[in-house]
């Protein structure tokens, strides 16, 4: 199963926006990967920008939340730390047992599905209450 992005995604905050459809063509790229059967260099490649990208994302998201005193930081900070762990784990498991159906399946509700409840959640929630200039 690949992930596209669709306006129901959309916070309304284009960089975040930009920055999640990124996300999503790194996740699908890594799944493509996996499904082909691409080699270990060719995955490892897309963990490592997937890995960064994902990093960089969450720290921007984060002091944005902060630079607007959003109330609900400190849950999307605890969000965003599970799903760097689970990716830590997901990406070593990958590295240490190859590629199989398991991991496959797994980098979908890991990374994915994760992302598409996250957004439709948490990152709905932030940015409708920056607009509204909530605190």
């Amino acid at each position: 199963m690949w992930f596209e992005w669709n306006e129901d995604l959309a916070t309304g905050i284009e960089k975040i926006d930009n920055e999640h459809r990124e996300v999503f063509k790194q996740i699908n790229k890594l799944l493509d990967a996996m499904d082909k059967g691409k080699g270990a260099y060719a995955i490892r490649e897309v963990l490592v920008f997937l890995e960064h990208y994902v990093t960089t994302h969450f720290t921007e998201e984060e002091n944005y939340m902060v630079e607007h005193s959003y109330e609900g930081f400190h849950t999307q900070r605890a969000e965003h730390t599970r799903f760097i762990k689970d990716f830590y784990l997901l990406k070593k498991e990958l590295l240490q047992s190859g590629m199989n159906l398991h991991l496959i399946v797994k980098a979908e509700q890991v990374l994915g599905n994760w992302l598409i409840n996250h957004i439709k959640v948490e990152d709905k929630k932030m940015a409708l209450a920056l607009k509204k200039g909530l605190r």
